[in-house]
């Protein structure tokens, strides 16, 4: 009886090795298990009774399930982690080198040289292999550590989007994330398309497990780290052949446990000239989209022409320089009406405007709503503060 998660690419890719060895000439009637749920208590005690010779589990069983292959009268090789049955019988399988995957993505990303921030996405239930990557991870980056984020989201919903779109926004880009595996690291482009985050020009992304069926799907494609699981399926399988001929505990060859490597696709791919002209731009209006700076101005300062720099952006996909400095000023000008009683003048003063009255009517035209009505919805009655200018504070009601 072989047991494997068919829902996910370790399984797979598992039992693609075991196929591997039973077509090599070693003749087995195989009975496949492909989800948790059909390895239990009962279809185990079923099988001994229907007189099967040996059990592979291809993954951690459930405590229940483990405690009947501990107690099962033939050979049983397991994925198991943590301590195992004291059975002679019962042969626990090498883990895979989770710290050395989270190492190769880290030093991956480090060798592009060009992140300002990385962040770590640990699986849903922030498994004991997840905590091993991103140790891995962390050990990588070396100095870099320092600009290490851990997504962490609050609530019992961690595959909240939102919450893993603002934290993507809030990362200082170009930043590099590592997903604990493909999926999560689906779930982050998706992210950073709500966000409108660029991939690879404004987050790199690498995911482990190199899922085909993921890593060919999205857009760019994935880049991810493999495992040798079908070498380690292969040896699973030869380990339970050797055990169920000749009853002896065989030695394992544990190459393919602690073989990884890393597979880059687009989502990571060494930026272009175009990409590295846009990071530099983004850089400076990173820095002075506040102090009133045109597009032209982070031009001349980039040492490009206007039209150039504006190429370059429309070459990845990017809205302009110009776009770009108008939503940072409209963020901080929203911010200051919903956080503070300044008057406009001071408002427009702060967030970068010529202007009053360009900030206002852009304003409306972006948002669809007054500047007094957004701050109205956001405070709620106004507030005069003790010391106020009651003539300023009436002007700025009646604009």
């Amino acid at each position: 009886m072989v047991a494997v998660r068919m829902m996910n690419a370790t399984g797979r890719q598992r039992l693609r090795g075991v196929y591997r060895y039973l077509a090599e000439g070693h003749d087995w009637d195989l009975q496949l298990i492909r989800a948790d749920t059909e390895l239990t208590v009962p279809s185990i005690r079923q099988a001994e009774r229907d007189g099967i010779q040996g059990f592979l589990v291809c993954y951690h069983p459930s405590p229940d399930a483990l405690a009947a292959l501990a107690e099962a009268n033939v050979p049983v090789v397991s994925f198991v982690t943590g301590p195992v049955p004291e059975r002679h019988g019962f042969f626990r399988l090498p883990d895979e080198d989770n710290v050395r995957i989270g190492t190769l993505a880290a030093e991956h990303f480090r060798s592009l040289g060009r992140f300002r921030s990385f962040g770590f996405v640990p699986d849903e239930d922030d498994l004991f292999w997840s905590r091993q990557r991103l140790e891995g991870f962390r050990r990588g980056l070396g100095k870099d550590a320092r600009h290490l984020s851990v997504f962490c989201h609050p609530t019992a919903d961690i595959s909240d989007a939102s919450a893993l779109a603002d934290w993507l926004v809030a990362l200082p880009k170009p930043t590099a994330v590592m997903a604990a595996w493909d999926y999560r690291a689906a779930q982050v482009m998706s992210a950073c398309r709500k966000a409108g985050i660029a991939v690879p020009a404004q987050a790199a992304v690498c995911g482990m497990d190199d899922d085909e069926f993921i890593c060919g799907s999205v857009t760019p494609s994935l880049t991810s780290i493999k495992a040798d699981r079908d070498g380690q399926g292969h040896a699973a399988a030869a380990v339970l052949d050797a055990i169920m001929d000749g009853g002896r505990r065989p030695a394992v060859d544990a190459a393919p446990f602690h073989a990884v490597s890393l597979v880059v696709r687009g989502s990571s791919a060494p930026i272009a000239p175009a990409a590295s002209l846009v990071e530099r731009a983004f850089a400076v209006v990173a820095q002075q989209a506040l102090s009133g700076i045109s597009a032209s101005d982070v031009a001349r300062r980039l040492g490009v022409s206007r039209r150039l720099m504006d190429m370059r952006f429309r070459q990845l996909g990017l809205p302009s320089v110009a776009e770009e400095l108008t939503s940072r000023r409209l963020e901080k000008a929203k911010r200051l009406l919903a956080e503070t009683h300044l008057p406009l003048e001071r408002i427009a003063a702060l967030s970068g405007f010529a202007n009053p009255d360009s900030m206002r009517n852009l304003f409306r035209r972006r948002l669809g709503i007054s500047m007094r009505a957004f701050r109205n919805a956001k405070e709620g009655p106004p507030v005069i503060p003790l010391g106020f200018n009651h003539k300023t504070y009436k002007m700025t009601q009646e604009v």
